[in-house]
Order: C-alpha cells, then structure tokens, then sequence
C-alpha cells in the first residue's frame, strides 16, 4: 500500500499546527499526525477479510492504476485434430478465442473523517485514534467488489456472474431445494448441475465447486438423507460426486425482487471450478486505497477510492446456473 500521510493536501503542506490551533504544541501536532498514520497501519496489519465472491472469481490486479478498459477473449470450444494430406500446410489452425471483447473500468469512493477535536484529544492524551471508521471504509470496498462480482452494474457497463447476456448457461429446474422436494429429487438436482459445466465442455473443464442460496445450503446441511441414513443431504452428495469438493452458502443467489408481486422470482444455483482465471477472473487494476489527507472544515478527510471492472467470463460454458423455484414467494 502506498504512504497514507505525506503531509501535502492539493499541493500544499498540511498545517495541522493551524489546525489544530494553539492548544497543542509542536511535539502533540506531531502525534496528530503519526495517529492519523497508525490508523492505516492498523487497518491493513488487520484487513477485512474479503466476501463469498473472493472464493469463486479470480481477482486481477495487473491492468494498472490508469486503466480506463479491459480486453479478453472468450474461449468457446478447444482446438481438434483432423486428419490430414500428409502436407505440412493443410492442419486446422487453433482457434482460441470467438471474439473480443472490451469493458470498462470505473472507479469508486468512500470517505471517512476524525473532528478537530478528536485529534486534539488524541494528541494530547496520547491515544489512538479509532480505526472503525477505516474499517468500515474498508468494508464498503469489499462489499462494492462482492456486488459487482456477482449482479455487475448495468448503467455502468461493468458484468457479473448473474449479469443477463454474460453467456453463462441458465437451466431451469422444477425441483426446489426444501421440504417440498424429496432428498432423492434434490441429489438429482445437484448432481445434474456439476454434470452440466462437464457435458457442456465435452469434459473439457471440470468443476470442483458449487454455491447455493443461504436457506438452500442450511436446508440440505441440516437434512437427513433418509429414514436409514443419517448423513445428511450434503454430506450424501459431496461423498458420492465424483466433481464437487466443496458446497457453498452464498446468499446473493437468493431470489431478488419483490416476492408479493413476481411469484415467479427463483434462486440460482451455481457450478463453477473456483478461482480458475482461465475461466472468468474479476478486473480490480486498483484496489482499496487511501488518499492523503484533506482539511475540509474542522474535518480531517481520508477519501478512499478503487478502480474496478467487469468480471471476464473467458469460458462462459465452464460455469452454470440452474434457476429453481423460490418457495417463500408463492
């Protein structure tokens, strides 16, 4: 992470001496400024951990600071060999990619400020000055990635995982994931979905992880098999999948919108190999970073600000959503 106190504010030294007026000396100005400093320290010696998106999506940092755009190109089938003359020049030619295509990246803010006051008594006292303010900047990064990881954001042209057109396969299903399905109708389910990314890419990718709502994951968690088998539903079906190794809970597959007027909202149910950049990858050319301060007031203001893009689906095949029915809205 770059400095976060280098005490220039639009090009002008930062006078925290004026600032803080005369009721701290030289030597307390001074500690104003390291406490400012150690809340940075602070904050990334204890990072936010990241959210759900982190374990199935690639995060790729390498586009640079000033990137406005990202390319890549979709992969949609592997090369084949053919039969040939016996000539050296009349092999097929390997494709790797249908077209390209470019997103834009866009960057985003959060704020956060200590009053005169708090860095006065900070500096006179001798205390630290509270990082929860700079935690929950933090947190509103994570979050933000999260969300464009998963719904991306339309009006700003940036795709998700969930985004409609993306060219991840959507397959319906009847079989609801709770009490109304039998456990033998919900292991159907599931294993059809891990089968579906290895039928779709002729084996090609196999995945290896698989993410349900909230409720779906609790319900086959806490679900006996059957009369005769105590396992549970998930237990069951991680045992005996020859793909899946882990399961998921990930709530932003929950059915969204309102569940009085569409009956028909369903929630999704993904299959993926997770963390695969040859699969799709989530652009962040610069993540979560603090600016240096700026006096506005009797504020002192650290905004906080990252670049970020579109989640690439390089494989669209190679993932899957099965959309099943949303019992809570009928």
């Amino acid at each position: 992470m770059p400095q976060f106190y280098n005490h220039i504010v639009n090009g002008a030294p930062l006078d925290l001496g004026a600032f803080l007026g005369a009721a701290c000396d030289a030597g307390q100005v001074l500690a104003a400024a390291e406490a400012l400093k150690s809340v940075e320290a602070r904050l990334f010696e204890r990072p936010v951990p990241p959210l759900k998106s982190s374990l199935l999506v690639f995060r790729k940092f390498d586009a640079g600071a000033w990137a406005t755009h990202t390319s890549f190109m979709t992969l949609d089938k592997a090369a084949k060999m053919k039969r040939t003359g016996g000539l050296a020049n009349d092999a097929e030619r390997v494709v790797i990619g249908t077209s390209e295509k470019t997103s834009p990246v866009h960057e985003f803010g959060v704020a956060y400020g200590y009053g005169r006051k708090e860095l006065a008594i900070a500096a006179k006292l001798g205390m630290a000055l509270d990082d929860i303010k700079a935690r929950v900047a933090m947190e509103a990064y994570e979050t933000c990635v999260d969300e464009l990881a998963c719904y991306g954001d339309q009006g700003a042209g940036l795709t998700g995982l969930l985004s409609p057109g993306n060219g991840v396969p959507r397959i319906n299903s009847t079989t609801a994931i709770d009490s109304s399905s039998t456990p033998l109708e919900i292991m159907r389910l599931l294993n059809d979905a891990a089968s579906s990314v290895v039928l779709h890419t002729e084996e090609r990718v196999t995945p290896d992880t698989l993410a349900l709502p909230l409720k779906a994951y609790q319900y086959i968690f806490s679900t006996p098999f059957s009369t005769t088998d105590s396992r549970s539903i998930l237990t069951v079906f991680l045992t005996n999948n020859p793909y899946i190794r882990q399961v998921i809970p990930w709530n932003r597959l929950a059915a969204k919108g309102d569940p009085v007027k569409d009956k028909a909202n369903r929630h999704l149910l993904l299959v993926m190999r997770r963390l695969d950049e040859t699969i799709c990858r989530q652009q962040i050319p610069e993540p979560f970073m603090m600016l240096d301060p700026q006096v506005a007031g009797t504020e002192t203001v650290i905004n906080c600000v990252a670049s970020i893009g579109s989640v690439e689906i390089i494989q669209p095949k190679g993932i899957c959503l099965y959309q099943f029915p949303n019992n809570d809205a009928a």
